[in-house]
């Protein structure tokens, strides 16, 4: 039998060729859609999974005045319910809000960000309890609460980030590091912040404020920031990406890049990340492959 002969550099541009492919692969073949809505949500901006009652909430944010560029106190927008199917239990589950952006689960109650400040509604019986002002806020937006119950809201429009505490609101952090917030996460005892516009994470000490850049090279606005591995989920604009070991890999690119991947949720135990997209009003259900 006549023996075949490999010219070596074919073989290694060959070589080359796949890792080039898987990489390709690992960028944008790591996650698969397993349902998605109807566009009928108004501007959702923020999605949160209740393990307790099994299901999604999401803020309708109804961008109207393009991020409230006029003055709006209607209290017009509300907050609706899905099942882990994507079906809608109640579209107008919560009402009587002002632009709700950012949403946590503490305590049997949702937390949600709106324009003055914090409103607490009870799960059980889908009705607001409570009302907290933020008097000398610009833009609310995302939310993370401490064990102990202490709120953490960001200012987008101001580079300062808010804390609520035993009612009362005051201006908790601001720095030249900061220059303005949108995503949050506590993590290990520390403040994870999407830094906008400087294209960083930082990570503040919850017991003493101290700050440092953790990341730098990503989004100018990371909007969700969720725990993965031995690193985060982040998004912003059109744009959804894991960040692990200092590797920065893109799980989901809308084709539309006018659409926003916006404040997500990543269900763990379920390998499952609900994903509102703030643009085209629909929520998307995400499997990530083992």
């Amino acid at each position: 039998m006549k023996k075949l002969r490999f010219n070596k550099k074919i073989v290694l541009g060959f070589a080359s060729f796949l890792i080039i492919m898987q990489s390709y692969l690992n960028a944008y073949c790591q996650v698969t859609k397993v349902w998605e809505t109807t566009p009928l949500f108004m501007a959702s901006e923020s999605a949160v999974f209740d393990a307790k009652h099994n299901c999604i909430y999401v803020s309708n944010f109804n961008d109207q005045g393009g991020f409230i560029k006029q003055q709006d106190t209607l209290h017009n927008e509300f907050i609706s319910k899905l099942d882990l199917d994507g079906n809608i239990l109640d579209f107008k589950w919560i009402e009587n809000l002002h632009n709700p952006t950012g949403l946590y689960i503490f305590k049997n109650r949702l937390y949600i960000v709106e324009r003055e400040g914090l409103v607490i509604a009870n799960l059980k019986k889908a009705k607001i309890e409570n009302r907290i002002s933020v008097p000398e806020a610009k833009f609310l937006n995302d939310i993370a609460v401490d064990k102990d119950g202490t709120v953490y809201i960001a200012d987008t429009f101001k580079p300062c980030i808010f804390r609520i505490k035993d009612g009362r609101s005051e201006i908790w952090y601001s720095d030249s590091l900061m220059n303005s917030s949108n995503g949050l996460l506590i993590d290990n005892g520390c403040l994870l912040v999407g830094n906008r516009g400087a294209e960083n994470l930082l990570s503040i000490s919850l017991k003493d404020k101290k700050a440092r850049v953790i990341s730098t090279g990503l989004s100018d606005n990371i909007d969700g920031i969720k725990k993965f591995k031995n690193g985060y989920l982040l998004s912003w604009k059109s744009e959804l990406y894991s960040y692990v070991n200092g590797n920065k890999t893109i799980l989901l690119k809308l084709e539309d890049k006018n659409d926003f991947v916006a404040d997500f949720d990543f269900i763990e135990e379920k390998n499952l990340i609900i994903v509102p997209l703030l643009m085209s009003n629909k929520v998307i259900a995400l499997k990530l492959d083992d």
